[in-house]
């Protein structure tokens, strides 16, 4: 019975080994030089599966006498059944025009190779036209490739009804096309999951007729988003909870498919012990960090999801693991009696700068004089770094040498004034919320000598529609545009806090102002004035959570002398619906920026700076904030911190510095901020006057053609009001903006690739300008 069975079952196999096995059809069958055949193989009597995704298949190709070209084994060939397979096979733009034979080479079910053709069965034809593009990385989330934003390479681009195209190296794709209609659409990737976010377009309509279409660009962003925290020590239990951009769904994240990794290390990974799902934002996930420090370093985030956008995830060098931790704290003081002891009288300093060490972490105390540091038991020197403010008394440790096994505070610095009788300090800031509503502004005047004395501060308004609506305290007197605040024995290291709330005028419009503080000696006379001075550009509609720096720079290029100090200002809201507890900033510094020279200028609420120098982070955080969301009290749910740093000397010519920064607001998603850009310079090119006038024109776009950014520069010496007007070639009013400046900034991703005119008008005595820009 059993000799039956084998002898049925092997004349069986060798039946169907031996029956005809045919190529019938490729659907499409025609591909344009230089696209890529994305084609359906229909066969009969074939065996082509056997495992996935390939099956018993080994290669798929076009030829044409001695020239042929391939489907890519690993990503573009694909056995669907048994007599059905995918394969992507690009076709250069050198491909000879013409008809070729299809091939599929395979070993069938009785393991013999078999080279099955179909003559003629795909016919490559001349291009009309191209269809070009770039697949980049948005890492800022603006939907413009930037300069620091590379290109994606092994991307799918769809182009209908062509087929798929790859990006090469840089990002880039091109598809030669036939005249016609097209649809170019970005194909989500696995793997390190990348999508285009709303509202950046992911396909394009595009009408080709002998010609190019450019420009056809996708802005990716990775799935993940942060985790809070971003820290742990090794030893500590620890869970994440871990944010995402509607990536998550239940039971699509299993524990053994979260890890941490090693940033560009190979050490084992440290793999979760247990995940939660929350939402399809968030998830939770425990670790144990093994108590070895071997694991000291910064991490990458893994997580592989099985289902809805399937492949693995990574947040790149977002987590970090140091030692266990114990807190370190103290108060920088103004020790008036010089006996070394904090009285309660004696005012704390802000702006001090405290290192630790071995740990290679500084601390800056706060408006309250307080820092703390997060470390490990064991021995540790806490040292006042003198350079950062005023000298120490002599009565005052310059250092403490602690060992500690717990939480330890007591750390305090006495510090002597050795400036003169009457010196100042006066910062200005500012939350904006948008135009023509008021504004919250904040003047922070402190008394940075060594008695106490009377003055006043004083607010310079722009005479163009700045008023102040109420101010805490109220002004003294309001004189013409400005300002007065009069003040009685302000104590030494003590601050005077002023909040006006200004009117500010429409968007598009540059407003200047500025703050002094007069300090009067013991005869009622002034001894001494310092001032801050801002220029801002007033915007309708913008994030409120954003970053500025000054000088912006100028030209496109944002040309910055190179031994200028940079003054950066992030603000942000809490526009939620409920009160944010803590917020803190996580700001990497550009490596070409001394971080030795960071100085927090001001800040809108009580703020606790971190400075990592291994990692070049630094950490604002502002503990107890209690900052009321929008809904319930829009002017007061903004804050701001503004800090100074110079570049690094001997900084190379045209050296780019970029900056933006995350902020988070309690346990919710980052929100990060516009990045920043200055090129550094040794000198300046001639000024605006002198290169529009050698250009013999009143007006200059500068460059034009342009892409990304252009300036459009012109004479204003009067600083006259000056209204700007951009049409489109049919006469359409597109863009309306004002300015008292010399100049307006032109975004090219706000106009689509054309020709646009321009109509400059002085409101003053309704002289016009005009002109044409171009945007590639």
């Amino acid at each position: 019975m059993k000799k039956k069975l084998l002898g049925a079952l092997t004349l069986c196999l060798l039946s169907l080994t031996g029956m005809s096995q045919t190529l019938v059809s490729a659907s499409p069958n025609t591909a344009e030089v230089g696209t890529t055949l994305s084609t359906t193989v229909t066969a009969a009597g074939t065996f082509f599966m056997n495992s996935s995704p390939q099956g018993y298949i080994q290669s798929i190709y076009i030829q044409q006498g001695a020239t042929s070209y391939y489907a890519d084994f690993w990503s573009g060939l694909l056995a669907i059944d048994d007599t059905h397979a995918s394969a992507i096979i690009p076709v250069p733009s050198n491909a000879p025009v013409g008809v070729y034979d299809l091939h599929v080479e395979y070993f069938d079910q009785g393991f013999n190779y078999l080279n099955l053709l179909l003559t003629g069965g795909v016919t490559v034809v001349p291009s009309d036209g191209l269809i070009e593009g770039n697949v980049f990385y948005d890492i800022n989330g603006n939907g413009v490739k930037d300069g620091v934003e590379t290109g994606v390479n092994n991307q799918f681009v769809s182009v209908t009804p062509l087929g798929n195209v790859i990006t090469n190296a840089n990002g880039d794709f091109n598809a030669g096309v036939l005249n016609g209609s097209h649809t170019v659409t970005y194909i989500t990737a696995t793997g390190d999951y990348l999508y285009v976010p709303l509202p950046y377009p992911a396909s394009y309509n595009v009408t080709t007729n002998n010609d190019t279409s450019a420009q056809n660009n996708f802005a990716l962003t990775r799935a993940l988003t942060s985790t809070y925290p971003d820290s742990a020590y090794i030893g500590q239990n620890i869970t994440l909870t871990i944010f995402s951009k509607g990536t998550f769904r239940m039971g699509n994240v299993q524990a053994g498919n979260v890890k941490l990794t090693k940033t560009g290390g190979s050490a084992n990974p440290i793999t979760a012990t247990q995940v939660n799902f929350v939402d399809s934002n968030t998830i939770t996930a425990s670790f144990v960090i093994p108590n070895n420090i071997s694991y000291l370093g910064n991490y990458d985030l893994r997580i592989y999801t099985s289902t809805y956008r399937v492949g693995w995830h990574y947040l790149i060098n977002q987590f970090s693991i140091g030692d266990a931790p114990v807190y370190l704290s103290g108060i920088v003081y103004f020790d008036t009696d010089s006996n070394g002891i904090k009285a309660p009288t004696e005012s704390g300093i802000q702006g001090a700068k405290i290192s630790l060490m071995p740990d290679n972490i500084n601390a800056i105390s706060d408006v309250n004089g307080e820092y703390f540091f997060g470390t490990v038991p064991g021995n540790h020197t806490i040292t006042y770094l003198s350079g950062a403010l005023l000298p120490l008394s002599a009565a005052s440790p310059s250092s403490y040498v602690a060992n500690v096994s717990s939480s330890t505070s007591g750390y305090d610095f006495g510090i002597k004034n050795s400036n003169g009788l009457y010196s100042d300090s006066i910062s200005l800031g500012a939350c904006w919320s948008g135009c023509v509503h008021p504004n919250n502004f904040y003047i922070h005047a402190y008394n940075i000598s060594n008695l106490p004395y009377d003055g006043y501060v004083y607010m310079v308004l722009d005479t163009f529609n700045m008023t102040i609506v109420s101010s805490i305290p109220p002004t003294d007197s309001i004189i013409g545009n400005i300002a007065y605040w009069g003040f009685n024995q302000l104590g030494p290291f003590n601050e005077l806090l002023i909040k006006p709330r200004i009117n500010t005028p429409i968007g598009g419009d540059t407003i200047q102002y500025s703050v002094g503080m007069v300090s009067f000696d013991n005869l009622g006379n002034p001894a001494l004035t310092v001032t801050d001075n801002n220029v801002h550009v007033v915007n309708c509609s913008f994030d409120p959570n954003e970053k500025y720096v000054q000088p912006a720079g100028i030209l496109p290029q944002h040309l910055t002398l190179k031994d200028q100090t940079l003054l950066y200002t992030v603000v942000f809201q809490n526009t939620g619906t409920d009160t944010a507890y803590t917020v803190f900033i996580r700001d990497t510094i550009d490596t070409h920026l001394d971080l030795n020279t960071l100085q927090v200028l001001n800040s809108s609420h009580a703020v606790n700076t971190e400075i990592s120098p291994a990692t070049r982070v630094v950490k604002f955080t502002f503990n107890n904030i209690l900052l009321v969301d929008s809904n319930h009290n829009e002017p007061e749910s903004h804050g701001f911190v503004r800090y100074t740093i110079s570049p690094v000397a001997g900084v190379a010519d045209s050296t780019v510095v970029y900056n933006w920064a995350d902020i988070y607001f309690d346990f919710n998603l980052p929100v990060r901020t516009n990045t920043t850009f200055n090129t550094l310079v040794t000198a300046l090119p001639v000024g605006v006057h002198e290169y529009v006038l050698s250009e013999g024109a009143k007006a200059l776009v500068i460059p034009n053609p342009f892409r990304n950014e252009a300036s459009l520069v012109f004479d204003n010496n009067e600083a006259n009001l000056y209204q700007l007007k951009v049409f489109d070639v049919t006469g359409k009013l597109l863009q309306q903006y004002q300015t008292r400046s010399e100049a307006f900034r032109l975004q090219g991703y706000e106009l689509n690739s054309g020709i646009y005119f321009y109509q400059l008008k002085n409101t003053q005595n309704g002289k016009m300008l005009s002109g044409k820009f171009v945007v590639e």
